[in-house]
């Protein structure tokens, strides 16, 4: 028996226009492709699958490929025709499917837990390989219930939070305790996965046998943790699945103080002052290289240091590469596309076009020691680390500052609606894709907006 998919609007009558049931038009051959047929020798348009099969004869087997942009997540699977699942890793630009076919319906099969991703030119019926499917993913618009809780307590200072592409685990810089946290989102479990509870150092090592001095800004790929460590001038990777530590750029200074300084080189013949925030796009580290005024990038296939923007001198201006200046950045976070970094003596928020170094003001006031930097589809979220310790919300499009969450004043935690609730040095934050957690620093605990 044999199954047509039937649409009310097609006829098989002559006209003017090429008839759906010409099998010269491409309408035609795309409903003989979707004839799903068992062993009828039901016609199609009346028009016999002798001649069908001659028409489909010339249609060309071929290779589906693409490009992608924004990729910051390994949780993408992408399918051609329903099946064909293509898994994508973190940060990748390209994709091709291995089966060659006749036609083709790209599709987003899973979406990261923090990214919407879309697809263009993703259907047709190739008459030569396809290179033009384009798939471009943006960060999720966050959405909240309008509280503010506790998330994780028993810390001392914390400082940086990520959370990996899956939204499954959070990973905390416990700055004071000289270790790196990992958390469940979903069940609150805690765990130690790099350094020794309270001994501080600068030890490249396996778990407790490395060693951190007050670890700060953090991000993840969901291969490695990096961490930037401000008292000993270094850049560090944490690979997650065997723990180890190994030191990215800094020089190590003997091993027990990093030697601040200012000079691009590779790994450890690099200097750093004061690194405090990181941003991935899973194949560089973007620094924000607070004492040196400098946004610094690692390469991490290789440990290459270079400068992208800034030029040492303390103040903001804005200009191409070494030409913007920078008041001690801090915080920063990117799309794949713009880095958004905190400028926090001068009490701005800039942004840098990764491709040209452009650097441009994106938030000039309204902000006292901006920190740490969240972005979502249309806004980008700010913790106001001074007074009146608050978590602003920018808007894209409409250019206006509000207060997402927090009372107006600064002291011991207040848990509730997102503006009866308190916090005390609100420093790094980071979204699992529905949440945001922020790192209250004097109140030693993780909080979550939701």
């Amino acid at each position: 028996m044999t199954t047509l998919l039937t649409f009310s609007f097609m006829y098989c009558q002559p006209s003017l226009y090429r008839s759906p049931c010409d099998t010269q038009s491409n309408f035609f051959r795309q409903l003989y492709l979707l004839k799903i047929s068992q062993d009828s020798k039901t016609p199609l348009c009346g028009i016999q699958d002798s001649v069908v099969s001659r028409q489909s004869s010339s249609t060309t087997n071929a290779s589906i490929s693409g490009t992608i942009s924004n990729l910051l997540s390994s949780n993408l699977v992408i399918q051609n025709n329903g099946g064909d699942d293509l898994s994508i890793p973190y940060g990748a630009t390209s994709f091709s499917f291995p089966t060659k076919v006749v036609s083709y319906n790209v599709s987003i099969k899973t979406q990261p837990a923090q990214l919407t991703c879309s697809v263009a030119n993703g259907i047709g019926i190739p008459s030569s390989n396809v290179t033009n499917v384009a798939i471009t993913c943006s960060p999720k618009t966050l959405t909240f219930t309008g509280t503010v809780s506790t998330f994780a307590s028993g810390l001392f200072q914390p400082h940086g939070t990520a959370s990996d592409p899956s939204g499954t685990n959070l990973y905390i810089a416990d700055s004071a305790n000289h270790i790196i946290v990992k958390v469940v989102i979903a069940t609150g479990a805690t765990s130690t996965i790099a350094g020794s509870f309270g001994i501080s150092g600068s030890i490249d090592g396996v778990g407790s046998a490395a060693r951190f001095n007050n670890p700060q800004g953090i991000a993840t790929d969901g291969t490695n943790v990096y961490i930037a460590g401000p008292v000993d001038n270094y850049v560090r990777k944490l690979e997650l699945s065997t723990n180890t530590v190994t030191t990215m750029a800094g020089n190590p200074g003997g091993g027990v103080i990093g030697t601040p300084g200012f000079l691009d080189a590779t790994g450890t013949a690099s200097f750093l002052n004061q690194p405090r925030g990181l941003a991935t796009d899973g194949t560089n580290v973007y620094v924000a290289d607070s004492n040196n005024h400098r946004i610094r990038k690692i390469v991490i296939a290789t440990n290459v240091v270079t400068t992208l923007a800034g030029n040492g001198t303390n103040a903001s201006v804005d200009g191409i590469g070494t030409a913007a200046q920078f008041g001690q950045p801090q915080g920063i976070t990117t799309d794949g596309t713009t880095l958004y970094v905190s400028d926090t003596v001068t009490n701005r928020v800039r942004k840098i076009i990764i491709s040209s170094g452009l650097v441009n003001t994106l938030v000039s006031a309204g902000l006292n020691g901006p920190y740490g930097l969240v972005l979502d589809s249309s806004n980008i979220y700010i913790a106001n680390s001074g007074t009146p310790c608050n978590i602003l919300q920018y808007s894209f499009s409409s250019t206006t500052l509000s207060t997402l969450a927090g009372n107006g004043s600064c002291g011991a935690v207040i848990n509730g609606s997102l503006l009866s609730a308190r916090f005390i040095g609100p420093i790094h934050m980071t979204t699992d894709g529905s949440s945001i957690f922020v790192a209250d620093y004097n109140n030693n605990v993780i909080r979550r907006i939701q």
